[in-house]
């Protein structure tokens, strides 16, 4: 209970002191230790309002980029039928804290994909991402369809 008090406090303290060095409320002081404190509320909504639609941006050019790189994805692979589809390729690089990895096509285009709960094999052996190494031929299963996200199924390698 005391650290949540803790935070709460530090939470009011930072937004003060953006609030103070944003122009969102005044501190005078006067004579015999009086102060008064004047907020603009007009202001602090329009800097709220401003800051919610940078978000706004910053979210729809995410979503633009990860529709980029879905549709790049699939012209790299091959459909297989359904909503599946085959990219195959070279292992470049494993990243085991945010469990991806990169794989280079056959076209020499580099691409990179979070494994999330997919199936990996290493000839024909369910094993953990850290067993597969840079140089391994890899056909990495996908599946979603146009409107759908990509997600991957399953990574096959070989050495």
């Amino acid at each position: 209970m005391i650290r949540l008090l803790g935070r709460l406090f530090l939470l009011a303290l930072l937004v003060a002191g953006v609030g103070y060095c944003q122009g969102w409320y005044t501190v005078k002081a006067g004579g015999g230790g009086e102060f008064s404190v004047s907020f603009d509320g007009d202001k602090a909504k329009a800097d709220l309002a401003k800051g919610a639609e940078k978000v706004g941006e910053g979210a729809r050019q995410v979503g633009a980029w990860a529709k980029q790189a879905a549709t790049r994805i699939r012209e790299l692979s091959k459909q297989k039928g359904g909503n599946q589809s085959v990219l195959e390729g070279r292992l470049v690089r494993v990243d085991l804290a945010s469990h991806a990895i990169e794989v280079r096509a056959e076209n020499g285009e580099s691409v990179t994909l979070e494994l999330g709960s997919a199936m990996i094999r290493l000839a024909g052996e369910v094993v953990p991402l850290h067993r597969l190494t840079v140089g391994d031929a890899v056909e990495i299963t996908l599946r979603g369809g146009e409107a759908e996200e990509l997600t991957v199924e399953s990574v096959a390698a070989r050495r």
